[in-house]
């Protein structure tokens, strides 16, 4: 072997042996990739699995945040790529980072090695749209491109019909759609595409809607008029009224001329109101006992809603323009036995009297309210109130003047008086068990109402209203004598009914039937002992007809004092709801008459003016007693 041989495989064992060692230098440690490595035209040679994924969802997030614009059908439309369902292929680009040099033998390795360190080695990373997020963009592109075409259509404008012609609609080519986004989506500088579109031609013709619009100005061209004979009754429509009410319907290849019903319905309504005699609503009847029944109905004639517009069609189309009047024989009334049955007004569930004497003002006050509320149907979940339904007590209703409490002072005021209707009617509900929305007690106490069970009015400020919280509804009947009272609430309780009384400030709670165990709600109160108790003031009145140091009573004091009303309802179940009221009644004040040099000092009326020296100005105060009443219970 020659010396430069020697030298020659010196050198290359040398240059093998620096290869060898800068290989086991610079190979990829475990979990990392290959320094030599990237991912598409991303740089992640020496990172981890995890620092790759982060860097290329960096790119993705990117590549989504800029809208993809493209021009199709003459007009730019836009979307994002997360619309289109855009995402990388980021784990399977990872992984296959990951294996270069990372091959099962060392030989293996060290070929990518060299590989790397010449040419470095490239990953694709692949990008994909999903296919029905296109189609729903593509779709949406489309609807836009159809709504900006022109519809066929006949319209009245300014009382003429005037036709409009269908225009073609530009749609997009599906074929390669999907890669052309695709590729505008992967371009950072996000040039405007462009689609290929094809020319979807007009659903209906020419030809279709001009024959439409002959027959629609033939519809409206004059009067049409339907007619029957017995009972005697027709309708006639202006050729104003047919404009009025022209519309088409369109479907895919026609336009048809027709009419609109509901723009008709008041002269449909003339209609009904002349077949209303031949029939009979069925009719709910309570009976003096409280007994319910139901009359039937009877049926009758009722026009055909549902062909009229045919008929009217057909008779403009006829040379006299005229035509049978279509109808319903042996139609059901607007009210029915099952309707009636329905409500579940099946029993008296509540009742309660209050007493009073004869012939005053708020006698007659309260007869008009009765009157008013009698026969009132107050529907499941519907809330009653007494000042919506009776409105404002005024003259001309024929409401008196009478007694009303204002500012603790009882005045005359028209509708005055008709609290004694509200307690009633608050008994009626409070023993009914039904839901108390609102109510007020009186001011100051009234011995001839039930203490702590009773209720005020004054409209609009204070009402009483409840609610229907059963799942039938509520008959209202009203009845009065000269002297009494009486509000009756029918519905549905299981059979179970209370009737109640209040006179001479006593009540009296009688349950009349006990009902069925099973479905009727039980209720029961107690009425606290008086607590609370407040004296009265005692107020001078000035009167120069009396001797000074002399005093008249006009009114004794009663003091004040609160009770508690606590109601119960106890249901089949087994469970039990309580709800409790506060009823505080004001101090009614001692009002004396006194000359008014003996009016005191600080008292409203106190004029300073001296009495004679000759009298003993000494000024007896009255005195009230009151007893406490001890708590009660009724069933």
């Amino acid at each position: 072997m020659s010396r430069n041989q020697r030298i020659a495989i010196t050198a290359i064992g040398g240059f093998l042996a620096i290869l060898v060692l800068a290989f086991f230098l610079t190979r990829p440690a475990d979990g990392e990739i290959a320094r030599w490595v990237s991912v598409g035209d991303l740089a992640v040679g020496s990172l981890t699995e995890s620092e790759a994924t982060e860097v290329i969802i960096a790119r993705e997030d990117a590549l989504a945040a800029l809208p993809v614009v493209v021009a199709t059908g003459g007009a730019e439309r836009s979307a994002l790529p997360d619309q289109l369902g855009f995402s990388f292929d980021t784990e399977t680009a990872v992984q296959q980072a990951l294996s270069v040099g990372h091959e099962p033998s060392v030989v293996g390795q060290f070929g990518s090695w060299i590989k790397g360190i010449f040419g470095g080695s490239r990953i694709e990373l692949t990008a994909n749209l999903d296919p029905t997020s296109v189609d729903a963009v593509l779709d949406g592109w489309d609807n836009e491109a159809a709504n900006l075409s022109t519809k066929a259509d006949i319209a009245v404008e300014n009382g003429t019909l005037v036709a409009t012609y269908a225009s073609p609609t530009e749609l997009i080519v599906r074929p390669g759609a999907s890669d052309i986004l695709l590729s505008l989506v992967l371009d950072p500088d996000r040039p405007i595409g462009s689609l290929d579109t094809t020319t979807t031609p007009a659903g209906i013709t020419d030809a279709a809607v001009d024959d439409a619009l002959a027959v629609a100005r033939q519809l409206v061209s004059a009067p049409v008029t339907l007619t029957m004979a017995n009972p005697l009754a027709s309708l006639r429509l202006t050729a104003g009224e047919l404009t009025s009410a022209f519309v088409t319907v369109t479907e895919a290849t026609t336009i048809t001329p027709t009419l609109d019903a509901a723009v008709l319905e008041t002269r449909f309504e003339d209609l009904r109101a002349v077949f209303a005699a031949t029939f009979k609503n069925a009719e709910l009847v309570v009976g003096e006992d409280d007994t319910v029944s139901i009359i039937p109905g009877e049926t009758g004639l009722r026009v055909d809603s549902d062909r009229i517009v045919d008929a009217i069609l057909t008779a403009a189309l006829t040379p006299d323009r005229s035509g049978q009047l279509p109808v319903i024989e042996g139609a059901e009334p607007d009210v029915t036995v099952a309707d009636l049955e329905a409500l579940k007004i099946e029993h008296l569930v509540s009742s309660f009297t209050t007493y009073h004497d004869c012939c005053a003002n708020r006698v007659i006050n309260i007869h008009l309210m009765a009157d008013t509320i009698n026969g009132t149907i107050v529907m499941p979940g519907e809330t009653f109130s007494i000042n919506e339904t009776v409105g404002e007590r005024t003259q001309e209703k024929g409401y008196l003047p009478a007694g009303t409490i204002v500012n603790g002072e009882l005045e005359d005021t028209f509708g005055g008086g008709v609290s004694q209707f509200a307690t009633t009617m608050y008994n009626a509900i409070f023993w009914g068990g039904y839901t108390d929305i609102t109510h007020k007690p009186h001011s100051l106490y009234f011995s001839r109402y039930p203490e702590g069970i009773e209720a005020t009015l004054d409209y609009p400020s204070i009402d009483l209203a409840f609610r229907n919280d059963t799942d039938g509804a509520i008959y209202i009947k009203t009845e009065y004598t000269d002297t009494s009272l009486t509000v009756k609430l029918l519905g549905s309780n299981g059979g179970r009914t209370v009737i109640g009384k209040q006179r001479n400030g006593s009540t009296d709670i009688t349950v009349a039937a006990e009902g069925d165990p099973a479905s009727a709600v039980v209720v029961s109160a107690t009425v606290s002992e008086r607590f609370g108790f407040t004296d009265p003031d005692t107020v001078y009145q000035a009167n120069v007809d009396l001797v000074p140091g002399t005093t008249e009573s006009i009114q004794s004091g009663l003091e004040g004092w609160s009770v508690t009303v606590t109601r119960t309802l106890s249901r089949p179940d087994g469970t039990s709801e309580s709800r409790e009221w506060v009823a505080r009644y004001r101090s009614r004040p001692f009002i004396i008459e006194v000359h008014p040099c003996d009016i005191p000092k600080g008292d409203q009326g106190y004029t300073g003016e001296p009495c004679p020296t000759t009298t003993t100005n000494s000024i007896p105060v009255e005195t009230t007693t009151t007893t406490s009443v001890s708590s009660t219970t009724v069933p």
